[in-house]
């Protein structure tokens, strides 16, 4: 089985936990030879004549030239799955609104989804999002890779840690409407007299001189107004490192406020944080309530709950213990690469062996 994946030469965290990582580990079976190209556009038949698969994230054509791309694949008659991570339909305030509107993504996406043979997704609800376009779309959950250098413990980092219980998130700069569920907590922990000085805030992602990760840090700061002690900011790294700032966390703070975009994200954060022994707090909303059990591998919290959830962690070591070996237990048999690379596997023997449909 021949497989050609077409990704960015500059990997996202997309492109990393849905193609990179999951054919890597593909890639060690006998029966799977996968390729990588960056962009496919203006090559000849002859080329495409060599693989049994195309998959590509959201589109095929990395230029813009859908049309032509799809018309050639067509032609060719070889099967294309496109993976989608998340919705298209992006909300009037997302930062890449302009950008998205100016160069018509969600009209290409929508596009792609049409004209593939199959579709990949993360969730059942994104699932539902997909299937008016096309009906061949299959779940495919988000996996970890437990080799992977960045899932294992980084001694460096937890030698950083300091004795306080360390608080964290981290993210990118979509996330405003989530952290601003938390600001109201923050000042409460800063006036607690069973949480005050016990704790360090860290805000991992931090991008220089961007406006919006200052507002960010106006947050996990109550405005500037704790200790120097008490806080610090991990700057953003690439897809290959970002996860080893997990080592400084005790305690994961996971906020999400239920939106039609929001439900159409994955609980990767959860995931992520689970394999790196994190005890977490979770928005109790979808996509967390598909792995989210209250009290056993996590504790969740609706907007007035923060507060409460978090002293009780600051408070109760043996409770952060016992809802992080939980969840990791859990990430490590239910979500782990390799059993999810079964079903991405069947799905592509089918796709293959399917008579083919000019869509």
């Amino acid at each position: 089985m021949k497989i050609l994946q077409v990704c960015d030469k500059k990997i996202s965290g997309v492109e990393y936990h849905r193609l990179l990582i999951p054919h890597g580990k593909l890639n060690e079976l006998e029966e799977v030879d996968i390729t990588t190209a960056h962009i496919i556009d203006h090559l000849p038949d002859s080329f495409f004549h060599q693989f049994d698969l195309i998959i590509s994230s959201s589109v095929v054509s990395k230029m813009g030239f859908q049309e032509v791309l799809w018309k050639q694949l067509k032609r060719i008659g070889i099967p294309v799955i496109i993976d989608r991570d998340d919705t298209w339909v992006l909300p009037h305030n997302h930062p890449l609104k302009k950008d998205w509107v100016n160069k018509k993504t969600a009209q290409q996406i929508t596009y792609n989804l049409q004209q593939a043979n199959a579709v990949m997704v993360t969730t059942e609800h994104l699932a539902n999002m997909v299937s008016p376009l096309n009906k061949n779309v299959h779940v495919i959950p988000n996996a970890i890779d437990f080799n992977q250098d960045q899932f294992k413990p980084d001694v460096k980092v937890k030698r950083m840690k300091t004795d306080h219980i360390q608080i964290g998130w981290s993210g990118s700069v979509t996330h405003h409407h989530d952290l601003v569920l938390l600001a109201e907590s923050f000042l409460q922990l800063k006036s607690d007299p069973d949480t005050q000085n016990k704790y360090r805030l860290i805000l991992s992602g931090f991008i220089e001189g961007d406006a919006m990760w200052k507002e960010y840090e106006n947050i996990f700061t109550s405005g500037y107004r704790i200790s120097q002690e008490q806080y610090c900011r991990i700057n953003g790294m690439d897809a290959f490192t970002y996860a080893s700032a997990y080592d400084m966390f005790d305690i994961g703070l996971i906020p999400l406020k239920d939106t039609p975009f929001n439900r159409c994200k994955s609980e990767l954060k959860m995931l992520e944080m689970g394999a790196k022994k994190v005890s977490v707090i979770v928005s109790d909303e979808y996509p967390y309530t598909n792995i989210a059990k209250n009290k056993k591998n996590c504790l969740t919290a609706n907007k007035k709950e923060w507060f409460k959830q978090i002293k009780k962690l600051i408070t109760l070591p043996e409770l952060r213990s016992e809802l992080s070996e939980n969840l990791y237990n859990e990430v490590k048999e239910n979500h782990n690469i390799e059993k999810v690379n079964k079903l991405r596997l069947q799905l592509y023997k089918e796709v293959i062996n399917a008579p083919y449909k000019n869509i």
